[in-house]
């Protein structure tokens, strides 16, 4: 792994692959942009730190113009920036196009426009960032490590959870050189870290017909701390529309193998312990510490297999190119986990985006989740139970802690949640 002459404070070197705490930093404020138009003076906080003074930024509305200055499109969602574009027709790759769900057309039809430039002609907001020459900025920084970088696009993570920024760094001609995920908080940071640790990993990184991205470069700049990858982009159109089960298979167990272990004394278990004694809110806790109470009681002697998931692999964090999946986005990387888990999430989150959370939605997850792991994964009814419920307790979880951390409130989760748990803790037929 090459740090690069990054200017910054480099937080792993090339023989450092143990996952460590980086010292965090102050949480950025969200600045004014200069010359604003009305009703839009307000971007991402992390953009101010990405081009910090002397650089100016201002919106406007109109065509692009001018060469002297960095211009992006400002795709919303919401009434929130989630893309910057710029002008570069191949920038369509940070859009993600391929993926599987009801956003896919929309997806597509936003990516056809940027390969065309049509998309450049539309009437939508427009960013322009003026760097006097020599000054620091991000695009100043990546280049010590891609010296061929021409121009960024920019996907904005959810900030109501604290998410990572994602930079897709372009060479002259438009083509992706490289990913950077960048973070600026406390929660980011550790996300960010995670996410560095999982994929460092030999259990990760040789796994057969599975491609991770090769970390370049982890350092920190100013106020941000800056993961540098390669780009897993394929041009394949994917065929395939179900879990990779194969590649999940040969994941799960790479890890020393799948461990059989008694569902209360595994570490999966233990973890869960730590886990909900972490959640800060009283009244989730307390369900969740009961709901895991009663699997032990329930399942608790039940052998189950344990080994690695990713933690949320899901139609559009992957791709496939050549047989093989590229898989990215790696920091809900587990080593304690049950068997299944991967297969499982991928069948949830594929239904919650093509059908919803009703419950029939739900009942033809409890469906296909049963057929998968008395299939490809080979367990047996009672392992199955433990398995289905052990991985709904682990989700509901992680949805609670995700709203610990962030900045939404706290609502009960649509589907997948406290009733589905109590209904399968009667029984596999629902």
């Amino acid at each position: 792994m090459n740090t690069g002459r990054t200017g910054g404070n480099v937080l792993r070197d090339s023989a450092d692959f143990g996952p460590r705490v980086v010292a965090t930093t102050r949480q950025p404020e969200v600045g004014a942009v200069h010359g604003s138009e009305p009703g839009f003076d307000r971007l991402p906080a992390v953009l101010h730190e990405l081009w910090p003074p002397p650089s100016r930024m201002s919106v406007r509305r109109g065509p692009m113009a001018g060469r002297l200055t960095r211009q992006y499109r400002i795709l919303l969602s919401g009434g929130h920036p989630v893309y910057l574009l710029p002008r570069t027709r191949k920038a369509a790759v940070a859009l993600r196009p391929s993926f599987r769900g009801r956003g896919r057309g929309k997806m597509r039809l936003i990516a056809g426009l940027q390969r065309t430039g049509l998309l450049q002609m539309a009437p939508l907001p427009l960013l322009v960032v003026s760097t006097p020459e020599g000054a620091d900025s991000i695009v100043t920084v990546v280049r010590s490590v891609f010296p061929e970088v021409h121009d960024l696009a920019i996907r904005f993570g959810r900030q109501r959870f604290d998410r990572t920024t994602v930079l897709w760094l372009l060479d002259r001609a438009g083509a992706p050189l490289g990913v950077v995920k960048t973070s600026s908080t406390e929660t980011s940071h550790a996300s960010l870290e995670r996410e560095f640790a999982a994929i460092v990993r030999r259990s990760v990184r040789e796994v057969a017909g599975l491609e991770v991205p090769e970390p370049l470069a982890y350092f920190q700049w100013r106020t941000l701390n800056l993961l540098v990858l390669d780009a897993l982009v394929s041009d394949e159109r994917q065929a395939q529309t179900t879990a990779p089960v194969a590649q999940m298979l040969a994941f799960a167990g790479a890890n020393g193998g799948l461990r059989e272990t008694p569902l209360s004394r595994t570490a999966w278990a233990r973890r869960l312990v730590v886990d909900i004694s972490e959640l800060r809110r009283p009244d989730e806790q307390q369900w969740l510490r009961t709901a895991f109470q009663q699997l032990l009681a329930d399942c608790g002697h039940v052998v189950v297999e344990e080994g690695q998931w990713h933690g949320d692999w899901v139609p559009w964090n992957m791709t496939w190119r050549a047989g093989h999946v590229l898989l990215w986005d790696w920091e809900h990387y587990s080593a304690a986990a049950l068997a299944g888990f991967d297969h499982l999430h991928f069948d949830a989150q594929d239904i919650r985006n093509q059908v919803g959370t009703s419950p029939a939605a739900q009942r033809r997850w409890v469906e296909r989740a049963t057929a998968a792991l008395g299939g490809p994964w080979q367990q047996d009814p009672d392992q199955q139970r433990a398995t289905l419920r052990a991985y709904l307790i682990e989700i509901n979880v992680r949805y609670v802690r995700d709203r610990d951390q962030g900045l939404e409130p706290m609502v009960p989760r649509r589907g997948w949640g406290q009733p589905l748990i109590d209904e399968l803790a009667g029984g596999i037929d629902t």
